[in-house]
């Protein structure tokens, strides 16, 4: 818990600081191979989290070399639980990130003929989504993974784990990337 209020009283000075917009990408270098590991768990029905999906591919292409991405379930309400099971049946088709992108271009639709719809637009084979939708074989996957976010303090979407260090809610961009490069930097990853 500790880690937790140092790191949220360093979030909130690190955001009165100067942005990182105009930094030089070219002079980060991975000397190392390693990468640190951002986990963000999320919700299809949270708005925060329809805006850390827009800033989340701009912080994958700035720190590809550094950084690797994964997305995890947080649903918050049963309609959303139905679309994150939905969204891991198109993972079982290699289709996960489509998926994500598109269901968060139709946020606040959960209707089972808008993620039929979604399946169709990113190209599905319709018929193993529907089986995989309409078994629930998923449900146990997002539950699971719900359960990991819980354990971890996790209470809210969107929150993120940084190379094990809880973040909840989405700081502005700008944190956001201070904060990766300071990761970088104190682990020796940035040359």
């Amino acid at each position: 818990m500790k880690k937790i209020f140092i790191l949220l009283v360093s979030v909130a000075l690190i955001g009165c600081g100067k942005s990182s917009e105009n930094k030089d990408d070219s002079s980060l270098k991975n000397t190392s191979g390693k990468k640190i590991k951002i986990v963000e768990y999320f919700d299809f029905g949270c708005g925060h989290c329809r805006q850390a999906a827009e800033v989340m591919p701009k912080i994958k292409k700035k720190f590809d070399a550094f950084v690797t991405v994964e997305q995890k379930h947080f649903p918050l309400r049963p309609e959303t639980f139905f679309v994150a099971e939905a969204s891991e049946c198109a993972r079982v088709q290699g289709k996960f990130q489509e998926f994500y992108d598109q269901a968060f271009k139709n946020f606040g639709v959960y209707s089972v003929e808008k993620i039929n719809e979604i399946a169709g637009d990113i190209g599905l084979d319709k018929k193993a989504f529907s089986l995989c939708v309409s078994t629930g074989i998923k449900k146990t996957d997002v539950q699971k993974q719900k359960n990991e976010g819980q354990q971890l303090g996790i209470t809210g979407t969107p929150s993120f784990v940084i190379d094990g260090i809880l973040i909840p809610g989405m700081p502005p961009a700008d944190v956001f990337i201070e904060r990766i490069e300071k990761i970088l930097k104190d682990k020796e990853i940035v040359g």
